[in-house]
Formats: C-alpha cells, sequence, structure tokens
C-alpha cells in the first residue's frame, strides 16, 4: 500500500533540554494525546506561542498532515515543554 504523508517543518521556541532516562537519550515510547483545539491551526498557534510554554514534538491534522517541531524525527537531547520532567516510572 502506497501512502502520501505531507510534512511540515513548523518551530516552537517551547522545548529544553531531555533529562537523563536511565542513562538513555531517545524515549522508547510514543504517547498521543488529544488537543481538544477547534482545529490545527488553533493548535498550531497555541503549541507555537511561547507564552503557553506548551508544546509537543509532532502534531497530526485530521488530513493526516504531520507537523513536527524540529528537523529530526526526535532531536536528541531535546523534549517538548509538556513532557515535565521526563522522568521514569
Amino acid at each position: 500500500m502506497d501512502s502520501h504523508l505531507t510534512q511540515i517543518h513548523r518551530p516552537s521556541p517551547n522545548f529544553g533540554p531531555r533529562h537523563p532516562l536511565l542513562g538513555r537519550d531517545l524515549p522508547d515510547l510514543v504517547v498521543l494525546h488529544y488537543t481538544g483545539m477547534i482545529s490545527a491551526k488553533a493548535a498550531l498557534a497555541r503549541l507555537c506561542d511561547p507564552r503557553s510554554l506548551v508544546s509537543a514534538h509532532y502534531l497530526i491534522d485530521e488530513d493526516g498532515t504531520l507537523y513536527g517541531w524540529w528537523p529530526k524525527i526526535i532531536a536528541p537531547g531535546t523534549r517538548a515543554k509538556v513532557a515535565g520532567r521526563g522522568s521514569a516510572m
């Protein structure tokens, strides 16, 4: 099955250094959240607003468009502000 995925780089100031997770630099799972926003445009505005101090690594629009905050899939050594301290369970 062939599919086309539209990817758009959308910078956000809301990220910081990743805290050490048992000596690992990369996460080992992905958590999906529902934003509750009226549209992807509204969610992007909130996630890229420096006053909100919230972000995510990616936003997937209802049409399948993938918005990424960093040029790499997961930028080593960084975390989205919403990730909190990044402590291990």
